[in-house]
């Protein structure tokens, strides 16, 4: 939340109401990681547009499926974390 409140032109209430955070929550948050240097760490996230499927379309096993430049990467329950995380960012590099 304190990551996606960072994003440029970004309206901190309006991120801490979308997350069903109050305001000032989300300040004391921001101001405890400045103190503790964890905010001058945190980059600012690559936000993607997220597609829910309807139901009468979805496959019959959870999976998560990304879409990046042209590219479509699928994963199941269970897939090797860093594998994916390898194969994310190649994806991102080639955006």
């Amino acid at each position: 939340i304190v990551a996606e409140s960072l994003v440029p032109k970004a309206i901190s209430s309006a991120v801490a109401r979308r997350h069903g955070v109050h305001p000032n929550q989300l300040c004391d948050w921001k101001r405890k990681m400045r103190q503790s240097g964890i905010l001058t760490e945190l980059a600012v996230p690559d936000f993607v547009p997220v597609t829910i499927v309807p139901e009468s379309k979805a496959v019959s096993s959870p999976a998560i499926e990304i879409e990046a430049s042209g590219m479509v990467v699928r994963a199941s329950p269970g897939s090797d974390m860093a594998f994916l995380a390898d194969v994310l960012r190649v994806v991102k590099e080639l955006a």
